[in-house]
């Protein structure tokens, strides 16, 4: 009992001294009634329970004279031998072999044929390629001249020269050949120069090729053209002979001119004719043509092929007309 009235006497002290604490005390008792008489309301809804399925049976239907599946045979590894080399890869790996030369330097490869100003010039052997191509410009004729060669092993064994030209003005041009060409002395001409003004014709002769060296000096005259092909060639690592056995083909009329010529090596072995042996620095003339047997054989078998040639290319004149 004395505990309990020291307690009521400690908060009759405490209500008479300390406002802050009756307050406080006060504030309690109220905020405990108003939770017991005006509890807080929370709309909570109820879960709606989740909608009936009916269920789905499933029976297989049976299966007729089902086997279980057998299984797969095992794959052994195997090994394929896979070849990267393409039909140009090869192509181009034999005309590297045969020229000695990328076919990236040599440019585009000519063979069969080659149109030069409407005319469609025949080519002996493959793999040719251009060294020079230039217009041919004139007061009264204009074409084109163009020069080919043939390469084995960075050597220049062949080349074809072409000059078409045709009328500015119709029937203009001269139809005979240019009394040069009608003097002009080597180791063979056709019977078609045996005419007084002959319209057509061959000849064979020795061309050196020493102003060749002379291809970088502008003071030297020297044909465009083929100081433009020695240019090229000297570029890309081709070598030349000293001298080459020459077959030029000439035909004129008023509607055109065409000289097609061809240069030889003596010193390899082509398609169609085989080598000339002794001298090579021996300049072929007539006069000493007969003191070399070998070489005398050698134009011999030109002969034989230009006069098959002349033919072919009387055909193209005219085709080309």
């Amino acid at each position: 009992m004395a505990d309990k009235s020291s307690i009521l006497h400690t908060v009759r002290v405490l209500w008479s001294r300390a406002a802050l604490w009756r307050l406080v005390l006060l504030s309690a008792i109220l905020s405990l009634l108003l939770f017991m008489f005006f509890p807080p309301v929370t709309n909570i809804h109820p879960l709606k329970p989740p909608p009936v399925i009916a269920e789905a049976t499933y029976t297989p239907a049976p299966a007729e004279n089902s086997t279980p599946p057998s299984p797969l045979p095992s794959s052994q590894p195997q090994t394929a031998n896979l070849s990267l080399a393409t039909p140009n890869d090869i192509a181009n790996d034999a005309i590297r072999k045969e020229t000695g030369l990328d076919t990236a330097l040599l440019g585009r490869l000519y063979e069969g044929s080659v149109k030069v100003n409407g005319f469609d010039v025949p080519l002996p052997g493959k793999h040719w390629i251009i060294l020079a191509n230039m217009a041919a410009n004139g007061p009264v004729v204009a074409g084109r001249t163009l020069l080919l060669g043939r390469v084995e092993h960075k050597n220049l064994v062949e080349v074809l020269q072409v000059f078409a030209i045709r009328p500015k003005i119709k029937d203009q041009a001269s139809p005979f050949l240019s009394e040069q060409a009608v003097n002009f002395k080597g180791l063979f001409k056709s019977e078609e120069f045996n005419t007084l003004k002959p319209s057509m014709g061959w000849v064979i002769y020795d061309l050196s090729t020493s102003s060749w060296d002379k291809w970088g000096d502008h003071n030297f005259k020297m044909s465009n053209l083929v100081r433009a092909a020695v240019g090229d060639m000297i570029a890309k690592g081709i070598s030349y002979p000293q001298n080459f056995i020459t077959v030029e083909f000439m035909i004129a009329d008023k509607a055109g001119y065409l000289e097609v010529i061809y240069y030889f090596n003596p010193e390899v072995k082509h398609t169609l004719i085989s080598t000339i042996s002794g001298n090579p620095d021996t300049k072929l003339e007539p006069a000493n043509l007969d003191n070399y047997p070998e070489k005398v054989a050698y134009i011999k078998r030109i002969k034989l092929w230009g006069d098959s040639f002349w033919l072919r290319l009387k055909t193209v004149f005219a085709t080309g007309l």
